[in-house]
């Protein structure tokens, strides 16, 4: 099951961006985080929800250095990403992976207890259609990160 973190960044881009609002920052932490040049209409947030079926809820505002308004944070849910990270989270208690955590980015993101073997991590390769870019561990800790895009 291939991560659909790109397509949903993409079409949510173009939603916005075809109704005016530029869109300076858009990306994927286990749901969608946009930063916008001008607050999002009413209107607009309606036909959000109607359209992908959930809330775009304002986060926060930041200011420039005159006090005017210059960047509208927003962030939403997505069906799409909600069913892939709970087959994800299914997929690694079945095949008893050693995961304490996981972020859905564009890429994926593990924390595992113990080092994963290569035959688990090609199964995981395939199923997710991904390629194992690194791992690390910290000095003072036992969690190996790995990095999957």
């Amino acid at each position: 099951m291939k991560n659909p973190a790109e397509e949903v960044i993409s079409e949510i881009r173009n939603w916005l961006e075809t109704r005016g609002y530029y869109c300076r920052h858009i990306f994927v932490v286990n749901r969608v985080f946009m930063h916008l040049s001008n607050k999002i209409s009413s209107e607009h947030l309606e036909e959000f929800k109607c359209e992908f079926g959930q809330e775009i809820r304002l986060k926060g505002v930041s200011f420039d250095e005159n006090g005017q308004k210059s960047d509208f944070e927003y962030t939403c849910g997505s069906d799409r990403l909600d069913d892939f990270t709970s087959y994800l989270r299914q997929w690694l208690k079945q095949h008893s992976f050693p995961c304490v955590f996981f972020m859905v980015m564009s890429d994926l993101s593990l924390d595992m207890d113990e080092k994963l073997s290569d035959s688990q991590i090609h199964d995981f390769e395939n199923e997710f259609e991904v390629e194992c870019k690194q791992y690390s561990m910290s000095c003072n800790s036992k969690v190996i990160k790995y990095r999957f895009e």
